[in-house]
């Protein structure tokens, strides 16, 4: 699935919730980052919690993210 489908997908979930639309951009621009990441990385497919882990503890590194922050963004992706 590309980056294009993932974000529909993911724009479609949040519609389903019935989210705001200033809600659903601010969603909308918090994988791009992740996404941009995991091409340079060379990722294909679908992204695993392992992909995740690895991009957040990069971002902890690089723009010196708390540990607290960088649990919570985890902890949240494993629940959704």
């Amino acid at each position: 699935m590309d980056d294009a489908a993932l974000l529909k997908c993911l724009r479609e979930a949040i519609r389903l919730r019935h989210y705001a639309s200033s809600t659903e951009r601010a969603y909308l621009q918090r994988p791009r980052p992740f996404l941009a990441d995991g091409q340079k990385a060379g990722l294909r497919g679908e992204p695993t919690s392992a992909d995740v882990k690895a991009f957040l503890t990069r971002l902890a590194m690089s723009e010196k993210v708390s540990a607290s922050t960088q649990n919570q963004a985890f902890t949240r992706r494993a629940v959704e």
